[in-house]
Protein backbone atom coordinates (compact mmCIF):
# COMPACT_ATOMS: atom_id res chain seq x y z
CA UNK A 1 0.00 0.00 0.00
CA UNK A 2 1.39 3.11 -0.86
CA UNK A 3 0.58 6.61 1.34
CA UNK A 4 0.40 9.75 -0.55
CA UNK A 5 0.20 13.07 1.19
CA UNK A 6 -0.26 16.20 -0.90
CA UNK A 7 1.48 19.08 0.73
CA UNK A 8 -0.08 22.51 -0.07
CA UNK A 9 1.31 25.80 0.29
CA UNK A 10 -0.98 28.89 0.82
CA UNK A 11 0.04 31.01 -1.08
CA UNK A 12 -0.58 31.17 -5.12
CA UNK A 13 2.11 30.74 -7.41
CA UNK A 14 4.37 28.99 -4.75
CA UNK A 15 5.69 25.49 -5.72
CA UNK A 16 4.29 22.03 -4.64
CA UNK A 17 5.27 19.08 -4.27
CA UNK A 18 3.96 15.24 -3.70
CA UNK A 19 5.80 13.00 -0.87
CA UNK A 20 4.85 9.02 -1.36
CA UNK A 21 6.07 7.19 1.35
CA UNK A 22 5.55 3.39 0.85
CA UNK A 23 3.52 1.99 4.27
CA UNK A 24 4.78 -1.25 5.02
CA UNK A 25 1.36 -3.74 6.36
CA UNK A 26 1.01 -7.29 7.03
CA UNK A 27 -1.88 -8.71 4.69
CA UNK A 28 -4.45 -8.53 7.65
CA UNK A 29 -3.48 -5.19 8.31
CA UNK A 30 -4.10 -4.16 4.49
CA UNK A 31 -7.27 -5.52 4.59
CA UNK A 32 -8.58 -3.35 7.91
CA UNK A 33 -7.45 -0.58 5.81
CA UNK A 34 -8.80 -0.99 2.84
CA UNK A 35 -12.08 -1.72 4.93
CA UNK A 36 -11.97 1.54 6.85
CA UNK A 37 -11.42 3.47 3.22
CA UNK A 38 -14.08 1.80 1.58
CA UNK A 39 -16.57 2.67 4.71
CA UNK A 40 -15.38 5.97 4.35
CA UNK A 41 -16.19 6.40 0.72
CA UNK A 42 -19.51 4.70 0.87
CA UNK A 43 -20.54 7.02 3.61
CA UNK A 44 -19.39 9.95 1.67
CA UNK A 45 -21.39 8.90 -1.73
CA UNK A 46 -24.36 8.14 0.95
CA UNK A 47 -24.29 11.63 2.72
CA UNK A 48 -23.74 13.45 -0.88
CA UNK A 49 -26.31 11.83 -2.57
CA UNK A 50 -29.15 12.86 0.05
CA UNK A 51 -27.58 16.36 0.60
CA UNK A 52 -27.87 16.28 -3.81
CA UNK A 53 -31.47 14.71 -3.44
CA UNK A 54 -32.75 17.50 -0.91
CA UNK A 55 -30.53 20.42 -2.62
CA UNK A 56 -32.84 19.59 -6.16
CA UNK A 57 -36.10 19.20 -4.11
CA UNK A 58 -35.18 22.99 -2.52
CA UNK A 59 -34.24 24.02 -6.04
CA UNK A 60 -37.81 22.92 -7.81
CA UNK A 61 -39.84 24.57 -5.08
CA UNK A 62 -41.83 27.58 -5.89
CA UNK A 63 -40.70 29.17 -2.73
CA UNK A 64 -36.93 29.12 -3.60
CA UNK A 65 -37.58 30.74 -7.22
CA UNK A 66 -39.20 33.51 -5.22
CA UNK A 67 -36.33 33.47 -2.12
CA UNK A 68 -33.89 33.88 -5.49
CA UNK A 69 -35.68 37.23 -7.10
CA UNK A 70 -35.40 38.78 -3.30
CA UNK A 71 -33.69 42.35 -3.00
CA UNK A 72 -33.61 43.08 0.32
CA UNK A 73 -30.07 40.38 1.19
CA UNK A 74 -31.75 40.39 5.07
CA UNK A 75 -35.04 39.23 3.78
CA UNK A 76 -33.64 37.16 1.55
CA UNK A 77 -30.89 35.58 3.78
CA UNK A 78 -33.76 34.90 6.52
CA UNK A 79 -35.91 33.07 3.87
CA UNK A 80 -33.25 30.77 2.32
CA UNK A 81 -32.41 29.51 6.05
CA UNK A 82 -35.67 29.34 6.65
CA UNK A 83 -36.09 26.91 2.99
CA UNK A 84 -32.91 25.38 4.20
CA UNK A 85 -34.38 24.10 7.55
CA UNK A 86 -37.68 23.18 5.92
CA UNK A 87 -36.09 20.92 3.44
CA UNK A 88 -33.22 19.51 6.06
CA UNK A 89 -29.79 21.04 4.25
CA UNK A 90 -27.71 21.71 7.34
CA UNK A 91 -24.56 20.69 8.50
CA UNK A 92 -26.67 19.60 11.38
CA UNK A 93 -28.97 17.48 9.98
CA UNK A 94 -26.35 16.29 7.25
CA UNK A 95 -24.43 14.74 10.42
CA UNK A 96 -27.61 13.66 11.90
CA UNK A 97 -28.06 11.40 8.60
CA UNK A 98 -24.47 10.60 8.39
CA UNK A 99 -24.54 9.39 11.93
CA UNK A 100 -27.73 7.09 11.34
CA UNK A 101 -26.45 5.82 7.88
CA UNK A 102 -22.88 4.60 9.58
CA UNK A 103 -24.89 3.23 12.72
CA UNK A 104 -27.36 1.00 10.17
CA UNK A 105 -24.44 -0.28 7.76
CA UNK A 106 -22.93 -1.82 11.45
CA UNK A 107 -19.81 0.47 10.94
CA UNK A 108 -19.00 1.58 14.77
CA UNK A 109 -15.95 -0.30 14.27
CA UNK A 110 -14.68 1.08 11.62
CA UNK A 111 -15.98 4.38 11.56
CA UNK A 112 -15.78 6.73 14.84
CA UNK A 113 -18.29 9.70 15.19
CA UNK A 114 -15.66 12.35 14.21
CA UNK A 115 -15.32 10.56 11.17
CA UNK A 116 -18.46 10.58 10.06
CA UNK A 117 -19.41 14.15 11.26
CA UNK A 118 -16.66 15.33 8.45
CA UNK A 119 -17.63 13.13 6.21
CA UNK A 120 -21.06 14.70 6.51
CA UNK A 121 -19.39 18.06 6.92
CA UNK A 122 -17.23 17.82 4.05
CA UNK A 123 -20.29 16.55 1.66
CA UNK A 124 -22.16 19.28 2.97
CA UNK A 125 -19.43 21.79 1.78
CA UNK A 126 -19.51 20.40 -1.97
CA UNK A 127 -23.03 20.96 -1.83
CA UNK A 128 -22.83 24.21 -0.51
CA UNK A 129 -20.76 25.69 -3.23
CA UNK A 130 -23.62 24.96 -5.06
CA UNK A 131 -25.90 26.75 -2.46
CA UNK A 132 -23.74 30.33 -3.50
Amino acid sequence: MVLRCALRMKRAGTPTFVLTIPLVVKPAEDRVLIGYMEAGRRLYNATLGEALRRYDLLRQSKAWQSTRGMNDKKARGAACNSLLKEYRLTPALMITYARIRKNEAKWQDRLGSNVAQRIAEHAFSAVQQHLS
